[in-house]
């Protein structure tokens, strides 16, 4: 099995991310475009992925073949081992990254400004800290898990 895999593997010149997932010219008319569905789930990618999305995409592609499915003509199968990663930026981009921007949450950490940040906070923190049964986390976890 492991040699019939290897022999369905794709042979490719480092393709771009978007080429993985291009639709076919008869996907592209007008009355039949879908939308670009992951190589993998089936599920609907993104206009625009990420960098690190795409560079996934690009290394899993590496150790995939194709298969057929007749919702996705760019099918790839690959081993769990491979998809995995993949799977979980897939579904991080298509839910929580479009809420985390709704939201305003930063894209990238400022680890300069993270001391003052924590600083600014250090009234709680101490207060948490000198009785941790007082945080909403341990109160959680108290009933949750009686006797915790």
């Amino acid at each position: 099995a492991g040699a019939d895999r290897s022999s369905k593997r794709l042979q490719t010149t480092r393709p771009s991310a978007t080429s993985i997932v291009e639709p076919s010219d008869a996907e592209r008319r007008p009355s039949s475009r879908p939308p670009r569905l992951c190589p993998y789930c089936d599920q609907a990618l993104a206009e625009n992925l990420s960098d690190t999305f795409e560079d996934m995409l690009l290394s899993a592609r590496a150790k995939s073949w194709r298969t057929r499915r007749a919702a996705n003509p760019g099918a790839l199968k690959a081993p769990f081992s491979v998809t995995a990663n993949v799977c979980e930026r897939h579904r991080f981009e298509a839910k929580m990254l479009p809420r985390a921007l709704r939201l305003g949450w930063p894209t990238a950490i400022d680890f300069d400004a993270l001391p003052a940040r924590v600083r600014a906070h250090r009234p709680v923190l101490d207060f948490v800290l000198a009785d941790p049964s007082a945080g909403s986390f341990r109160a959680l976890l108290t009933r949750c898990i009686p006797g915790s």
